[in-house]
């Protein structure tokens, strides 16, 4: 870190400069609009249906002073690269050490935690990766993206079954998101904007929370960090090469193995090449990257053809989640399947499920729309998924400890998109790439994602865009230079 630059690059070609307005801007300036009012109605939401208890506004106070003291520090420390990131590292690192020893550490989690760390074992002992759901009553082979509970299986194998072995993975693909977000950021805004967006990212608390939590979210975010940092880690134009097409082709690869509703993201992140190489640079960068890729998917599909006999792309699962998204009962959110579908292998019974809820929009177009409207407001705008299985926990105040920090949760995540949308709208400009990227985040997740099961979970992969987007407003306003970014 020590050999990053010190300084606010310049634009490197007319290819990359700042956009000052346009469609481009517009329809960021829309998108973001539309989150800040999901996030304004989740904490009405919140305020109703949580309220506030004595607690909350000290808990508020407290973490706000965390938040300020941290970001101080870590503009400060940004003439130093290493050492803001070394502030922001050790900040998010202590604040999940301290919330999974005494919240987290040894409690029973359900649903799909208690899946993958099954799968993991299950894996590591028989070489088998299945799973036996008791309510489909079937054994699913090819239903569950295997990289995580491989890579979760594994690491057990050298450090051991327990949660504490889970926590310290997490914290190792935390560090890594961190030092990514703090190394996009010095690439496209400088060092004051990457420190505070490390900072706003390192402590944003439901993601503190999940890193105590098995689930595949935390992985997702590191390998989407990881395709974007393929396409803009160079400070110039550089040769679209092999070793650029491995890395962005072996993160897309992985991505589409650990959240198969993301496996079309990487491919519109291709837009952001074409402001710096010309059209058949930028295909022939993909022809390569499709090469990785096929290798990277291979093995999954030979294994599910040996095992099914047929041909499964990504996973079996996608049928389901498009019926648990659009029935008459949907709410987005995990759903019992219905009598006809219980007990059939698990491809006819996707097959089935995609034909019920297919039939079902045809049906209801009206109410198709107006669901998945709802679905995708709810899912942009709260911020409570991971913390709130904290309610459940039997032997701690759980109801207690969420009643105090649910509402200010929401309001960070409410000040996040605020801030990121004043960048947006702000005189001061925001990198171009950073816009591309931002808005297609946000509408793959309306366009694409709100078809299927759906919550705020599965919008986790765009929260380093929107921490960097914060930041620029933040550096622009309140860094020592204080210049437009």
């Amino acid at each position: 870190m020590a050999a990053l630059p010190t300084r606010r690059p310049a634009p490197a070609s007319p290819s990359t400069g700042r956009d000052g307005g346009g469609p481009l801007r517009l329809g960021l300036s829309v998108s973001l609009g539309l989150v800040l009012l999901s996030s304004a109605a989740g904490l009405v939401l919140c305020l109703r249906y949580v309220g506030l208890s004595r607690a909350t506004l000290p808990a508020l106070a407290g973490w706000s002073l965390i938040l300020c003291l941290v970001g101080v520090i870590a503009v400060r420390l940004a003439p130093s690269p290493g050492r803001a990131l070394a502030a922001a590292l050790a900040a998010g690192l202590l604040a999940r050490i301290l919330a999974f020893a005494f919240v987290l550490e040894g409690r029973p989690i359900g649903g799909d935690p208690t899946i993958y760390t099954g799968m993991a074992r299950h894996f590591i002992s028989s070489g088998e990766l299945v799973h036996f759901d008791e309510h489909h009553r079937q054994y699913q082979w090819a239903f569950f993206p295997p990289a995580y509970p491989v890579l979760i299986g594994l690491f057990q194998l050298v450090f051991g079954f327990n949660s504490c072995s889970i926590f310290i993975l997490h914290l190792a693909i935390d560090a890594f998101i961190i030092a990514s977000i703090f190394h996009l950021g010095v690439r496209l805004q400088g060092p004051e904007a990457a420190a505070l967006a490390s900072t706003v990212y390192a402590l944003w608390p439901t993601l503190i929370w999940l890193a105590g939590f098995p689930q595949k979210e935390t992985l997702s975010i590191a390998l989407v960090c990881l395709n974007a940092a393929s396409l803009l880690a160079p400070s110039r134009p550089a040769r679209l090469g092999w070793r650029r097409a491995m890395a962005f082709g072996g993160s897309w690869g992985a991505l589409a193995l650990t959240q198969p509703a993301l496996a079309l993201f990487p491919p519109l992140l291709g837009l952001v090449l074409l402001r710096r190489q010309p059209l058949r640079a930028t295909v022939a960068f993909g022809l390569r990257a499709g090469v990785i890729l096929l290798l990277v998917m291979g093995p999954w599909w030979a294994r599910n053809h040996a095992v099914l006999d047929r041909f499964v792309p990504l996973t079996t699962s996608a049928g389901w989640a498009l019926w648990v998204g659009n029935n008459p009962g949907a709410t987005g959110e995990w759903m019992p399947p219905p009598p006809d579908l219980v007990g059939l292998p698990e491809a006819e019974m996707s097959d089935r499920a995609a034909s019920k809820a297919l039939r079902w929009i045809a049906e209801n177009p009206s109410e198709f729309l107006v669901r998945t409207a709802r679905k995708v407001i709810l899912g942009l705008g709260s911020d409570r998924h991971s913390f709130g299985a904290i309610r459940d926990f039997r032997d701690i105040p759980g109801e207690w400890i969420f009643a105090t920090l649910a509402t200010p949760l929401q309001m960070y995540h409410l000040a996040v998109v605020l801030l990121a949308f004043c960048a947006v709208m702000d005189g001061r400009r925001v990198p171009a790439e950073l816009c591309v990227i931002s808005f297609l985040s946000v509408l793959y997740i309306v366009l694409v994602e709100g078809w299927f099961e759906f919550s705020e979970r599965h919008t986790y992969f765009a929260r380093p865009f929107l921490a960097l987007l914060a930041a620029s407003f933040l550096a622009g306003r309140f860094g020592r230079s204080a210049h437009p970014v």
